[in-house]
């Protein structure tokens, strides 16, 4: 994954920082432990990564940004644009990602406060 070389570790790093458990993770991204578990596996072979709407709800979790999670200045693969759990290498099939991805930043941004 071109922008989650080290999303693992950032993860165990942020997770235990926090004092928050595997668990706690899992209940907030709707997913079990064996899954984060696996999100921060080192062994690449064991390694998965979540999807959008898990990563969202992790930033969330966590309270950090989404950035923050990314590897901005990992090497560019021209062509191939890789997003967690989307791999895109035409504009349709990126139109539908970011589709996707403002669907769920919608899905967790706070409702403006009614006067």
């Amino acid at each position: 994954m071109r922008y989650l070389r080290e999303f693992n570790q950032r993860l165990r790093e942020l997770r235990e920082a926090r004092r928050v458990t595997r668990a706690e993770v899992a209940a907030a991204c709707n997913t079990d432990e064996r899954t984060v578990e696996a999100w921060e596996s080192r062994d690449l072979s064991l390694r998965s990564y979540p999807s959008v709407p898990e990563l969202i709800d992790l930033c969330q979790r966590l309270e950090v940004t989404l950035e923050s999670m990314l590897d901005p200045d990992s090497p560019v693969d021209p062509g191939q644009l890789e997003l967690p759990g989307l791999a895109f290498s035409n504009s349709d099939e990126l139109s539908g990602a970011i589709d996707e991805l403002e669907r769920e930043l919608a899905r967790v941004r706070p409702l403006p406060d009614a006067d």
